[in-house]
């Protein structure tokens, strides 16, 4: 199974590309943080290909030479929209035709994935349970949105989700369906999003929409880890244990954000530099 990694930045130039933070606390630690990404998957697998814009390439290939197998240009017709950042992993997805497994650029392994796992219909990093936030965002959206997918009808069941830290599977028509619903659900509601919670609309069209639609359709996730009940994600987040007594670690929100983003980025740091 191939890995897939999607960046696209949406930059003006390239000195907007190289100040880009991704969240992190400062732009050196999110390239750092690209770069032990990639280093790690290819480690282990022999085919790790990037999605990305001119941009992105300049940056990732042509300055930091990271060793992707295969680089495909994003077409300059798919705008970096910054309500819908995640639209870009979701077109990635759109283009595989054959079992992928999409990997993101905060993810880093220091294992390969186990087999079993990687040849399954669908795949994703963990389930999501009882997230009260789905269910409170689909509220907004349905009084404020011109087109709701049908798998958010119902709302009393909405608080379980899935993580795309990974995201993938061997199920490539469920992908096609899956893509062209989140696609839609963007474009037909552009309008609408300028002043809501970008992370959120993310959340729900990309993993919210997944699980859903998987759901709907009667074909089972496999997952990598347990299911998570902490929105804060602090198991995985956290360096500290890397790489004797945790093999995958995923810093988001708040790990890359607030005061313990220094000791992961400092983490960062010191495991590059290793």
């Amino acid at each position: 199974m191939k890995i897939v990694q999607t960046c696209q930045l949406g930059a003006a130039d390239s000195n907007a590309a190289w100040h880009c933070t991704g969240g992190w606390i400062s732009p050196e630690y999110h390239w750092m943080s690209w770069t032990l990404s990639c280093f790690q998957l290819r480690q282990f697998y022999g085919k790790v290909e990037l999605y990305a814009d001119e941009q992105a390439i300049q940056l990732l290939i042509d300055e930091l030479k990271l060793p992707y197998t295969k680089v495909h240009l994003i077409d300059k017709s798919v705008q970096f929209d910054k309500q819908a950042w995640a639209l870009a992993k979701v077109n990635t997805y759109k283009k595989q035709s054959e079992p992928f497994l999409h990997v993101d650029g905060d993810v880093f392994i220091w294992r390969k994935l186990n087999e079993d796992l990687m040849k399954s219909s669908l795949i994703a990093q963990n389930l999501e349970r009882n997230f009260k936030f789905y269910p409170d965002s689909l509220k907004q959206y349905r009084k404020r949105f011109d087109y709701i997918p049908s798998v958010f009808q119902d709302e009393l069941s909405v608080e379980n989700s899935c993580n795309a830290g990974i995201i993938g599977g061997s199920n490539i028509e469920f992908f096609q369906e899956y893509t062209n619903e989140a696609i839609k659900f963007v474009n037909l509601n552009r309008s609408h999003v300028e002043d809501i919670d970008s992370t959120l609309f993310c959340m729900t069209f990309e993993q919210l929409l997944f699980y859903k639609l998987s759901e709907k359709l009667k074909i089972n996730i496999s997952y990598l880890l347990e299911e998570f009940t902490d929105s804060g994600y602090s198991n995985i987040g956290n360096l500290t244990d890397v790489p004797f007594w945790k093999t995958y670690a995923h810093p988001m929100g708040s790990f890359k954000s607030n005061s313990v983003a220094y000791t992961v980025s400092d983490l960062i740091c010191r495991i590059f530099a290793s």
